[in-house]
């Protein structure tokens, strides 16, 4: 028996963790014979991924559809209002890009608007919004150590502190109300660091030439003592590809215990 056409709204999708769960997501439909799969790229136009696969997924990426468009006008698009309305109803969001709560909200309206279903929105954060909040005493930081604090002084120092973090808390906090309001299911994924392929900071390619210079020249790598003892964790593009594309794939079929509702 056939089951119905998986249709996958990917939000961004070219850069170092977005272009890994394209190439993902392709494999599954090409391994996938009964389930037909409609990924829909929205982004300003960058297509590494393609470059990078279309020879292995070919036949695969003729069923993408890209679409050209500026994340700040994804409401003014008819190009992507068209495709909703000629789609199935039910659609899974991937959200690599949402940096603005605003770019979120827009992001839900549009689906809503159309009177397309949300079976999934899957939104990629940072482990940055915990620089923003307050830890408490905990040595680990735990997922509901997402708290701001109560004194505005100390919420404008933090947020001073890490931008980048607060922005992201903020679109987490406009996913879950819409996602009440709208009920439908989310799940939130606060990375690490992200290194692996289309890594374009450069950051981990320069400790690899490195260490490969120091060992060359025969002399020791040396490392600051204070950059020894800073705590640092990174987590692989690959890797969180396939954890989404298992999020993604067991939409269909299959018991979901772990969604955030």
């Amino acid at each position: 028996r056939e089951c119905e056409r998986v249709c996958v709204l990917v939000l961004g999708g070219n850069g170092c963790v977005g272009g890994a769960f394209v190439e993902e997501i392709c494999k599954v439909a090409e391994q996938r014979e009964k389930c037909k799969y409609k990924i829909v790229c929205v982004n300003r136009g960058s297509n590494d991924w393609k470059e990078d696969n279309v020879e292995r997924h070919s036949n695969t990426f003729a069923h993408i559809q890209p679409i050209q468009l500026n994340r700040k006008k994804i409401k003014q698009s008819e190009g992507l209002r068209t495709v909703l309305a000629k789609s199935e109803r039910r659609w899974v969001v991937v959200d690599f890009s949402g940096y603005k709560k605003r770019w979120v909200a827009d992001a839900i309206e549009v689906l809503v608007e159309e009177e397309r279903e949300i079976a999934l929105y899957v939104y990629i954060s940072t482990d940055s919004v915990y620089e923003v909040c307050e830890k408490g005493k905990a040595r680990y930081t735990q997922e509901h150590s997402d708290v701001r604090p109560t004194s505005e002084r100390r919420k404008r120092k933090l947020s001073r502190r890490d931008s980048y973090g607060m922005a992201k808390w903020r679109c987490e906090r406009t996913l879950k109300r819409l996602a009440k309001k709208n009920r439908f299911p989310f799940v939130i994924l606060r990375l690490a660091d992200v290194i692996g392929p289309r890594d374009r900071t450069d950051r981990f390619l320069a400790c690899q030439l490195s260490a490969a210079a120091c060992g060359h020249l025969g002399v020791p790598l040396l490392v600051p003592l204070s950059a020894a003892q800073i705590p640092f964790r990174v987590v692989f593009s690959v890797d969180v590809a396939a954890l989404v594309t298992k999020l993604v794939t067991s939409m269909h079929g299959e018991s979901t215990p772990w969604l955030n509702e």
